[in-house]
């Protein structure tokens, strides 16, 4: 299974570079800027990317000032970024499983959030964000925008974490996956939705959008009903970003 928290760098990093009056008496630089500035979800995970990996954050900056040179629709401009940020997700997620507890549980706070959130949207965004992540042409609010933006900064500090004070431990318990296992039917997944989740996913392709978006909400809130350890080990495991 395929959960959507992974491509919200991604789909957060569309920044939308297409010509404007005013861009002809700029520089393709100050546009950049002035585009991340307009957008304070933007603008809050280009200073978290610039303050925590600054080489990747320069290398990101540079792949977007290369695509306005050749394609000012912005288009480049996008796939360009995601795809850089899911190679940035994968570089790091080493760092993210060995994040100290208090900046998992940052993450796993702003997942429950961004879940609730396009839950909000409507059901087959919420069952695109839970198996596949969202489309590129999914309309969300400012608000649900920028809820992805903030998980996504949690993301980045948290792997900054991981790889500046690493934590050792261990794997989840087979203890803690029969807890989880508990509190994802109390989150309200039948058993045979927990056994494809647990062994493979293939049965929940064909799952209703509504019972799609169910499963997404249960198994970030599932977490929070955890105690701590254990919710600390599988939350390394389970939120881990990922392409």
């Amino acid at each position: 299974m395929r959960t959507g928290f992974r491509l919200a760098a991604a789909l957060a990093l569309a920044v939308p570079l297409a010509a404007c009056d005013s861009s002809v008496f700029m520089s393709n630089e100050d546009q950049l800027d002035a585009e991340i500035a307009s957008d304070p979800g933007l603008a809050e995970l280009y200073a978290a990317l610039e303050e925590e990996f600054p080489e990747d954050y320069a290398a990101l900056r540079q792949t977007l000032l290369d695509s306005m040179q050749t394609d000012r629709s912005g288009q480049s401009g996008y796939y360009g970024a995601q795809d850089f940020m899911l190679q940035f997700m994968t570089r790091n997620m080493h760092h993210f499983a060995a994040a100290p507890r208090e900046d998992l549980f940052e993450v796993r706070a702003h997942s429950v959030r961004a879940m609730e959130m396009v839950a909000s949207e409507g059901q087959g965004k919420c069952a695109r964000y839970t198996m596949s992540g969202l489309a590129h042409d999914d309309f969300l609010s400012n608000r649900t925008e920028m809820q992805l933006s903030r998980l996504t900064v949690a993301q980045v500090r948290a792997m900054a974490a991981g790889r500046d004070n690493p934590v050792e431990r261990g794997e989840a318990t087979e203890a803690d996956w029969d807890a989880y296992a508990v509190a994802l039917q109390a989150n309200g997944m039948t058993a045979d939705e927990v056994d494809a989740f647990f062994y493979g996913g293939a049965p929940l392709l064909s799952l209703s959008e509504d019972a799609q978006c169910r499963l997404g909400r249960a198994i970030y809130g599932a977490l929070e009903d955890l105690p701590d350890e254990a919710s600390e080990r599988l939350s390394a495991v389970i939120l881990l970003p990922s392409a």
